[in-house]
């Protein structure tokens, strides 16, 4: 398992210098994956979480010097290509969920926090597509503005293979384009519908 987990992260660059860590970056990101997974907020709650979890982590990981403190977790985070690591991520999942016929995909708008040591907490604006029976989050795009979002939902329909599923979206994505999308992709989909969009509610 070891083996595996290392290979879904081998694209992530590890800027620390060779010889002078203690933690594998594998097992960081792992650690991280699974507080996040059981619900924790914030880097403090992972590594609690994951100290009551290391008998059952250490069977599969090396962790060659038991958990990393919190602000390890945070100091190598904060230094991570997002790009790389969101790449890796999406590869881990669709690993995870090979055949997604049948399934619900649920597609939406949600904001997020984001903080950097010594800066404000700034607002992160995502669209992400999440498989609802499993909770898995698939992949996800960051927009500039809530304004951007039906450029990002078609952007993630782009990113994921939807055929066959049945595909949900939130009233903001009732859109012509979006539903002719989904159409040429295949999918079965319910769109939300508000009363705002007087001609086609009535």
């Amino acid at each position: 398992m070891e083996e595996e987990v290392a290979d879904f992260f081998w694209q992530v660059t590890d800027y620390r210098v060779e010889g002078r860590y203690l933690h594998e970056l594998s097992d960081i990101i792992w650690l991280v994956l699974c507080g996040l997974l059981a619900d924790c907020e914030d880097f403090e709650q992972i590594y609690h979480y994951t100290c009551d979890k290391q008998a059952v982590l250490a069977r599969f990981l090396s962790l060659p010097t038991g958990i990393p403190s919190s602000y390890t977790l945070q100091r190598v985070f904060s230094r991570l290509n997002p790009i790389e690591l969101a790449a890796s991520l999406t590869h881990w999942g669709r690993d995870i969920l090979r055949v997604l016929a049948g399934q619900q995909l649920a597609i939406a708008g949600r904001a997020g926090a984001r903080h950097l040591p010594g800066q404000r907490q700034a607002s992160v604006q995502l669209v992400r597509v999440w498989a609802t029976a499993q909770r898995l989050c698939l992949d996800q795009t960051q927009m500039a503005t809530k304004a951007n979002e039906l450029v990002a939902i078609a952007q993630v329909l782009d990113l994921v293979e939807v055929a066959d599923s049945v595909v949900s979206i939130d009233a903001s994505g009732c859109q012509c384009a979006i539903a002719a999308t989904l159409v040429e992709r295949r999918t079965y989909y319910v769109l939300a519908l508000k009363q705002n969009q007087r001609a086609l509610f009535e």
